[in-house]
């Protein structure tokens, strides 16, 4: 429900569908927002060969296997959009402060929002 309450109305009865299917995987994650997005594919890429191979390895029982098993993934994740928010175009965008070492540039916390939309 708290992920339905997030989504714009006009794709809610998309994503409860896609939520509420059988044999569907949930994949949250907030981490891919301060990586380079040349490896953002690369890494997805992984994670679903990773969950490939939990369906077919020895080293996990018959049931184990199973849980890997799906038909779907949905991927929840936060995105920044240019031009997005609450600015209707009248008003200069707020400037963000740089940081003042590349250190101090990966310390501090990205700006997030938070978007859910499989159409965009």
């Amino acid at each position: 429900d708290v992920i339905l309450k997030k989504c714009p109305a006009a794709e809610r009865s998309q994503w409860r569908e896609a939520l509420e299917a059988p044999r569907t995987g949930l994949l949250v994650s907030d981490r891919m927002i301060n990586l380079p997005m040349p490896l953002v594919p690369a890494l997805y890429r992984c994670f679903l060969d990773d969950v490939a191979w939990a369906t077919t390895t020895e080293d996990l029982s018959a049931a184990e296997r199973e849980s890997f098993t799906m038909d779907q993934i949905v991927c929840l994740c936060p995105v920044d959009i240019a031009g997005a928010g609450d600015n209707d175009g009248d008003a200069e965008p707020q400037k963000k402060k740089k940081a003042k070492t590349p250190a101090a540039a990966a310390a501090a916390p990205a700006e997030e929002d938070g978007v859910i939309g499989g159409t965009h």
